[in-house]
């Protein structure tokens, strides 16, 4: 009787001692998850912050309505959405229009920067919270979606413009043009 309490006092020690580790390693976890996510965040708000400013430039310029239009359509998208799918098109339009603006360069060099942070950002969280377990923390989390930026400021971006329909084309009909 003495050796059965003796084996199952250092059953329950190690199963409680097993059960806290495994806790204190999703906890740390779950903190590296939202660490990671707020990178992202941060290099969002920052990359959102620049294209308000090129926003109001642009405003400020002497532009044609085409032009403002999609400046008002970008803001409008730009406040309410984190989700760069939803301003994709916005950017490759206006971008497309106002490429070759000279006042733009500047802009433009620290927006494909903010950019590349920002996809940099979102690939390493991406990479590192789809395996298990850390998938486990990032489907708890429920953070919001992230999409890549594809769009090259002060570029032509007709070639990313094409392939990117023809994605979407495939995604949504199955049919590969």
């Amino acid at each position: 009787m003495k050796t059965f309490k003796s084996c199952l006092f250092i059953f329950l020690t190690c199963c409680t001692l097993i059960f806290g580790g495994i806790y204190l390693y999703f906890l740390n976890l779950n903190k590296s998850c939202i660490v990671d996510h707020n990178k992202v965040e941060q290099s969002y708000s920052q990359l959102n912050l620049k294209l308000q400013e090129r926003n109001l430039l642009l405003k400020k310029l002497n532009t044609n309505d085409s032009v403002k239009t999609l400046i008002t359509k970008s803001d409008s998208i730009l406040k309410r959405t984190k989700d760069a799918n939803q301003f994709l098109w916005t950017e490759f339009y206006l971008n497309e229009k106002t490429y070759k603006n000279d006042s733009l360069k500047q802009f433009n060099n620290e927006l494909n920067h903010l950019k590349n942070i920002y996809n940099s950002d979102l690939k390493n969280f991406h990479s590192n919270w789809t395996i298990f377990p850390n998938n486990l923390i990032k489907i708890r989390q429920k953070f919001p979606k992230y999409n890549y930026l594809t769009v090259e400021y002060g570029e032509k971006n007709q070639e990313n413009m094409k392939k990117r329909k023809a994605a979407e084309h495939w995604v949504e009909t199955g049919e590969w043009k």
